[in-house]
């Protein structure tokens, strides 16, 4: 198996989630096709806590006598666990759980730019002049997110990765940031001559 295009493969099927129910979905179907199991469960934790485990099983078939289990943690902050289970006893071998923890820390980059989605659209959600900045409520996600991502770039002028880029302080992937920026047809101003 090619490693490579097999992440690539998890990316391409999670990239456009934009809620932890379709990252669950996405997430649980192609961890199935991958990785032999009768169980596969992704669980999350809930945003600004310390988890001490996980709030909800994150396999649920009874009978289980292998399991692999691993966190998913983007920008050190952890944001779920990542599980799979067989009925068959000693199933994985060591190779196996180094796969499955490199397609955790796949699916936590994309859990993390899921969880940035939903901080966004729960600005949005607030009258103006509370917690979205005073922007109108009549604004699309499309123009908040614009706005949003553009006044982080010029408070960070525009900087993109590091300690103080744009990246860091919107909490997405610097690629992601910059595929955000493709999307939304932003650009950095061109420096005027005086």
């Amino acid at each position: 198996m090619n490693t490579y295009r097999t992440l690539l493969e998890i990316n391409n099927a999670v990239i456009n989630c934009l809620s932890q129910a379709q990252l669950q979905e996405a997430a649980t179907e192609i961890v199935r096709r991958l990785i032999p199991c009768d169980d596969a469960g992704l669980s999350f934790f809930p945003p600004g806590t310390e988890p001490a485990r996980p709030p909800e099983p994150v396999l649920r078939r009874d009978g289980l006598r292998s399991q692999l289990t691993a966190p998913l943690i983007a920008r050190g902050e952890p944001l779920g666990v990542l599980g799979v289970g067989s009925l068959e006893p000693a199933k994985y071998s060591a190779e196996d759980s180094h796969f499955f923890e490199q397609v955790a820390a796949q699916l936590a980059l994309a859990a993390a730019n899921v969880r940035a989605v939903e901080r966004l659209q729960g600005s949005a959600s607030h009258p103006p002049g509370e917690a979205n900045g005073g922007l109108p409520a009549s604004d699309s996600l499309f123009e908040l997110e614009r706005r949003h991502i553009s006044a982080t770039l010029e408070r960070c002028r525009w900087v993109i990765e590091g300690n103080r880029g744009a990246a860091k302080a919107l909490g997405l992937h610097p690629n992601t940031l910059r595929h955000r920026l493709r999307k939304l047809e932003l650009k950095r101003p061109s420096k005027s001559s005086t």
